[in-house]
């Protein structure tokens, strides 16, 4: 996983890149290191908003909401917050996407409402 993020850096495959810090940040999360877990899905996040890959902004806001509350993180009400905007504006456009991102969001609710201990 480590090789594909610096080969997407280097070939400046932002995508690829996002895809392989997000898969990263998964492996963390699976493992309960909820730090590096965070810290991976800030850099696919930042990268995601930067290239506007808008389904892999939506999929790093849940992952970081749950890592955010399970580490009882401040930065817990400013990623809510992106999330609300992006479920105004899907519903404001009568997107279909919002059936997706809530399925996702009560997929990523299973995981935070009864987190193993750390």
């Amino acid at each position: 996983m480590r090789e594909a993020i610096r080969l997407g850096k280097k070939n400046n495959d932002a995508l690829g890149y996002c895809e392989a810090v997000i898969t990263l940040g998964d492996c963390f999360f699976k493992q309960i290191k909820y730090k590096k877990a965070q810290h991976h899905y800030e850099k696919g996040l930042e990268t995601a908003e930067q290239h506007n890959f808008t389904s892999q902004v939506e999929k790093l806001i849940i992952k970081l909401i749950c890592c955010y509350t399970i580490l009882k993180s401040e930065k817990l009400n400013t990623i809510v917050d992106k999330l609300v905007s992006i479920l105004i504006r899907l519903h404001e456009r009568r997107d279909e996407n919002m059936l997706r991102l809530t399925s996702q969001i009560k997929s990523a609710k299973l995981h935070v409402s009864d987190p193993p201990e750390s």
